[in-house]
């Protein structure tokens, strides 16, 4: 087993196809700092550290280390690399995991500034995180200029749920059938998610307004089957 100090070395030189077998000190130190908050902070760290001059091979290394050691201090250095399209990902996986209110507010802030792909991205983050807070930013996305963008974000809408989220989806007006068919997909989740939470009527009235002969089949089984489960319950 390579020591600590041999580990930080190696990372400096990672690259794509190098053997990772000289870095797994640094796995084990983090194992072995579960719980020790002193010991997980001085990880983070030497982690941040090398982060600016690490190479895109260890840049990966580093941001999924951070998903174990990541915290607050952590959060700045993440937000820097979210606007950038080799690194926006790794940041994303890191700052996920984290889910703290700081960590969400750079993806927000990062979702708010970007376009195309990245956007998609950092929504989709947001959604996983269930951010209510980025409804506002969804419903606005839904009317982006980039189809991908805006079907994105009407399923981020479904994904995150709620009242808001439906208020939002109510006011698209699909021009095609690919944004119709994306927004009823998104309001049977918001529905599935009343029903998770025990709101049965509000999952009842959203379900049936998908019941209609005018739905696609597979719209209009999932509707029915959600009524019958509110009868059900």
């Amino acid at each position: 087993m390579k020591t600590l100090d041999q580990a930080w070395e190696a990372l400096k030189g990672l690259d794509w196809g190098a053997d990772v077998a000289p870095l797994a000190a640094i796995d084990q130190a983090i194992a072995q700092a579960h719980g020790n908050e002193a010991a997980t902070v001085e990880l983070e760290e030497k982690l941040l550290g090398m982060l600016s001059t690490a190479s895109a091979a260890g840049r990966d290394f580093i941001c999924r280390r951070l998903v174990s050691v990541g915290s607050a201090r952590s959060v700045a250095a993440l937000a820097g690399m979210l606007p950038a399209a080799e690194t926006s990902h790794l940041a994303r996986l890191a700052l996920e995991s984290m889910g703290s209110p700081e960590a969400i507010a750079a993806l927000r802030t990062a979702a708010a500034a970007a376009t195309g792909l990245q956007k998609i991205g950092l929504l989709g983050s947001l959604a996983k995180l269930k951010d209510a807070a980025s409804v506002a930013m969804l419903a606005a996305a839904t009317k982006d200029a980039d189809a991908q963008v805006s079907h994105a974000a009407v399923w981020c809408l479904g994904q995150i749920g709620g009242a808001d989220a439906v208020a939002a989806l109510t006011s698209v007006a699909p021009s095609d059938d690919a944004t119709k068919m994306a927004v009823a997909d998104a309001m049977l989740l918001c529905a599935d998610r009343f029903l998770a939470e025990g709101n049965n009527a509000g999952a009842r009235d959203l379900y049936k307004k998908f019941t209609g002969e005018a739905q696609p089949k597979h719209v209009r089984l999932a509707a029915n089957k959600g009524v019958l489960s509110t009868v059900r319950r």
